[in-house]
């Protein structure tokens, strides 16, 4: 319910863990929010195979099987996101109201939650391949639907990478290549790595070219040696950084001013980059969400 005719108190851009945790946060303080998602609930947490430091979860969980849990929470509480894109956010002095831009429509909130964490890098040796080999590429396991049986490359020798390989592994051969010698995962992910047969990694490799066929004949250099390798997917893991394009140069500059103002607030993996955790994203979310319950011009 919004307090002034077509503007909702709070409008939360971004339904990942952080997004969602503010949402019903806000909601059991007696505020509804409106939450715009782009794509599909659960943000990062959708690639994740399992989730093993979760308090309650003793035994690990999926990303997809959380998420659904957080997602059916919203159900109960009667938070339905909008499935849109937001274009642009702007802001008035004139009457302290966001004004928010997607694909569909026009919104208006008196506060804006940014939650909309990281977007993948591109690999800049992709723009050189044909667009027959771009459909093969990927940047997160969510965007594809079960492999089975694959030969499968992937790129990056983070927790990310190295999370996916043992994600796919089950089903599929997997190569996973690291640029460098320096492995960034955890090494509970790389011991586990190394003990599974359907994973072959390499390090020191690059990928040189990529043909473009039904398969991708793929030509990577190995410590110096040149090895062709013929894969279904290739899949890159190779850092994130915040998703901030659709907020306006206005807001940018005002940003600093915005958050003392209290009217505007960051959260999740948009803060916190290089710690990348569910349970601090929730957390998070949860304290912004019991600050803005506390601000007097939302009484």
């Amino acid at each position: 319910m919004s307090l002034m005719t077509n503007i909702y108190p709070v409008i939360i851009i971004g339904a990942g863990p952080a997004g969602i945790a503010s949402a019903i946060q806000l909601k059991r303080s007696g505020i509804d929010p409106l939450i715009i998602e782009k794509d599909k609930c659960g943000g990062l947490l959708r690639n994740a195979f399992l989730v093993e430091n979760y308090p309650g979860f003793y035994n690990g969980i999926s990303g997809i099987k959380l998420i659904s849990y957080f997602t059916k929470h919203l159900e109960k509480l009667s938070i339905k996101p909008v499935f849109d894109e937001v274009k642009n956010i702007t802001y008035s002095d004139d009457n302290n109201i966001f004004t928010i831009h997607t694909k569909e429509k026009i919104l208006k909130s008196k506060i804006a939650i940014i939650a909309t964490g990281l977007k993948h890098k591109e690999s800049d040796i992709v723009n050189t391949f044909s667009i027959n080999t771009k459909k093969n590429i990927y940047y997160n396991i969510s965007d594809f639907k079960n492999p089975k049986g694959k030969n499968i490359l992937i790129v990056g020798a983070g927790d990310a990478s190295f999370d996916y390989a043992l994600n796919l592994s089950s089903k599929n051969k997997i190569v996973v290549i690291n640029r460098g010698k320096k492995i960034k995962a955890l090494n509970l992910l790389h011991n586990r790595l190394k003990k599974n047969t359907s994973i072959e990694y390499l390090d020191n490799t690059i990928i040189k070219n990529i043909i473009s066929k039904k398969r991708e004949e793929v030509l990577l250099i190995s410590n110096n040696i040149e090895i062709i390798k013929t894969f279904d997917i290739i899949l890159f893991a190779i850092g994130r950084k915040p998703d901030l394009s659709f907020i306006s140069s206005q807001i940018l500059e005002k940003r600093l001013e915005l958050e003392t103002k209290k009217v505007l607030f960051f959260i999740g993996d948009i803060v916190d980059k290089n710690y990348r955790q569910t349970s601090i994203a929730v957390g998070d979310g949860v304290k912004v969400a019991m600050e803005i319950s506390n601000l007097e011009n939302l009484k």
